[in-house]
């Protein structure tokens, strides 16, 4: 041979070359030339040095596959909220989430391109605003919500209630019930919502009438006109408040107000004072009572 090129030499430099593996892969430069040095850095015929280092070449480029391999399965992240206020966070894909208390998230660590599976459970504001993968499906006991594009929507979800309520903010998603996921897909636009009922598998929907179906999450409440037996009712929610109407004369009052992040009693006193109420706080509950509206 005219050129006297060192086998050790050059395999040693194609294995330096190796860059721009996934984080993941616990593998480098030094520890592929660590591992040919301990198997074949003894001398040996030319001939059988060449074979080796075809043999160990593949051998490590096999093994780096294997790494890229089984690190590239998606790793599922689950996020719960248990504290008393929304948590707000992002996917990998920069899209945000916001959790409710009482609430919480599943998704893979990786945003894959073509669908992205997500299983969500209470209370959860999903605003898909990169559209990184072709499709989002989120899955919410029964419901089965599929994002094809941009949208933002509100899945409320909890384990002791009979629906799951599919609210859209804006953009479009489709709809469909578990057992019956190769049928039609309902289509919800913006400003409507749909309701998918577990046991009886039915799927409904209509335009959302609920100004405040986003309170937990802007802490904004809308009251427009609304009987005060409504109010109370969403007040209880909000604020897990025990609030009562001592008669049923005073439920039909009408109410209207718009409150930003303001305690209880803000509102409570503005209630009041409007409807010429009387507040009775018993220290476990607060009760209104009054003669009633004209």
């Amino acid at each position: 041979m005219g050129n006297n090129i060192n086998i050790d030499d050059l395999f040693k430099d194609r294995i330096n070359q190796i860059n721009d593996l996934p984080d993941n892969v616990e593998w480098n430069s030094k520890k592929g030339w660590s591992e040919y040095e301990k198997q074949y850095f003894t001398v040996k015929v030319k001939v059988r040095r060449i074979y080796y280092y075809l043999t160990a070449a593949a051998s490590v480029l096999i093994m780096v596959a294997l790494f890229v391999i089984f690190n590239r399965n998606d790793k599922i992240i689950s996020v719960h909220n248990q504290t008393e206020e929304k948590m707000e966070f992002s996917l990998p894909d920069g899209n945000s989430v916001w959790l409710n208390k009482n609430s919480s998230i599943e998704y893979p660590s990786r945003i894959a391109k073509k669908q992205v599976k997500i299983l969500v459970n209470g209370e959860v504001y999903i605003e898909i605003s990169n559209l990184r993968s072709q499709q989002y499906t989120v899955k919410a006991h029964n419901a089965i919500v599929i994002a094809e594009a941009l949208a933002s929507f509100n899945i409320k979800s909890y384990p002791d209630e009979d629906n799951t309520d599919i609210s859209v903010a804006s953009g479009a998603i489709k709809i469909v019930e578990e057992k019956y996921k190769q049928g039609l897909a309902l289509l919800v636009t913006q400003g409507n919502y749909c309701s998918v009922h577990r046991s009886q598998k039915l799927v409904y929907a209509s335009i959302n009438k609920n100004d405040n179906y986003l309170a937990w999450k802007t802490g904004k409440l809308i009251f427009n006109n609304q009987p005060l037996a409504t109010v109370m009712d969403i007040l209880d929610k909000y604020y897990d408040a025990k609030i009562e109407l001592e008669n049923d004369a005073i439920a039909y009052c009408l109410f209207s107000g718009s409150f930003e992040q303001k305690p209880i009693e803000v509102i409570l006193n503005q209630i009041q004072s409007d409807l010429n109420l009387k507040i009775i706080n018993t220290g476990k509950k607060i009760i209104f009572s009054g003669k009633g509206c004209l």
